[in-house]
């Protein structure tokens, strides 16, 4: 069992976390990294957004942890440190889009 304090750290990663993920495009970039590990020339294409402003975004997940990158020669690679989290995240991409339906 946690204590008062642990908790409050516990509570307040997680909510940075969903805090990450609360954005439309950057929940976008990482089911595009679900797919696995692509340059920042590709993923800007894969969710239409210009590299600047993928790279702001990328930023914040870098620094909350969620991807990591790795360069090789000019071209800078991004992944999700956590892939076991996107089986969580597709499945409320389904329950949405059932849900929507039902609307």
């Amino acid at each position: 069992m946690r204590s008062a304090a642990e908790n409050a750290v516990y509570f307040q990663q997680c909510g940075q976390l969903l805090n990450i993920l609360s954005n439309a495009k950057r929940l976008q970039v990482v089911l595009t990294l679900a797919n696995g590990e692509q340059s920042v020339t590709h993923l800007a294409h894969e969710v239409n957004m210009s590299q600047s402003a993928l790279s702001q975004h990328l930023a914040k997940m870098r620094e909350a942890g969620v991807v990591r990158t790795r360069r090789q020669g000019l071209v800078v690679y991004y992944r999700l440190v956590m892939p076991e989290f996107i089986g969580l995240l597709k499945e409320v991409v389904l329950y949405l889009e059932a849900n929507s339906k039902k609307a």
